[in-house]
């Protein structure tokens, strides 16, 4: 998640990989507003047989209190999603990440066009600060191709994060990996950045990413 200094004032970036999931989702949280994009939106039903993992699902929610200050943007796609935080001094650009998987050569061409795709959101709104969170499939401590890609992508975009080696992924054949970040351009969006200890009631493969950039969000749009 990322949080501002009120308790109402936190965003969540997660996975939702079908439909059916969000709808559930919403009535667990019915005071939340919800930005959801994926390439199962045919799925409404909980099938497993049908819920491709594979092919990305991305949301984020935030408190209704704030609605008027979170603008979701029309760019990106079922793996990239974006929305616009109006806060002072500085408008912030939300971006939620689920780039796909090393599988096969095939796929490291899928990543690395979803890397150019992260790369044109980020040059359409020049006009804000971005802080990036989620699920990168790529690492800044290891040296595969979609490693290399990504590292590539950060330092051109003069990206920074906190530096650790902390894992974040933990497969279900004890594979474990450091594939979940926050990054930002403004290092003071990533204020009080926690990788935090995986729990036994997380049943998701990856841990929580928290930060609390220290923003104000303004009155009105």
């Amino acid at each position: 998640p990322a949080t501002s200094k009120a308790s109402n004032q936190t965003l969540y970036i997660c996975k939702i990989y079908v439909t059916f999931e969000a709808n559930q989702l919403r009535k667990y949280v019915p005071n939340f507003e919800f930005f959801h994009r994926s390439e199962n939106e045919f799925i409404e039903t909980f099938d497993f047989s049908r819920r491709q993992k594979c092919n990305g699902g991305i949301a984020i929610m935030w408190n209704a209190e704030i609605d008027s200050k979170i603008t979701p943007l029309d760019i990106g796609n079922e793996r990239i999603q974006a929305v616009v935080i109006n806060s002072e001094p500085h408008r912030i650009c939300l971006i939620n990440v689920y780039l796909p998987a090393q599988k096969d050569l095939s796929r490291l061409q899928m990543y690395r066009m979803h890397v150019d795709m992260l790369g044109e959101v980020i040059e359409a709104t020049r006009c804000m600060r971005h802080l990036i969170i989620g699920d990168f499939n790529g690492s800044l401590i290891r040296s595969n191709p979609h490693d290399k890609a990504l590292q590539k992508f950060v330092n051109e975009e003069t990206l920074q994060t906190v530096s650790s080696h902390k894992m974040t992924y933990f497969g279900h054949n004890e594979c474990q990996s450091q594939i979940d970040y926050a990054m930002a351009d403004d290092e003071t969006l990533l204020a009080k950045y926690i990788i935090h200890d995986q729990k036994a009631n997380n049943t998701s493969t990856h841990t929580i990413i928290s930060v609390h950039p220290s923003i104000h969000l303004q009155s009105s749009k």
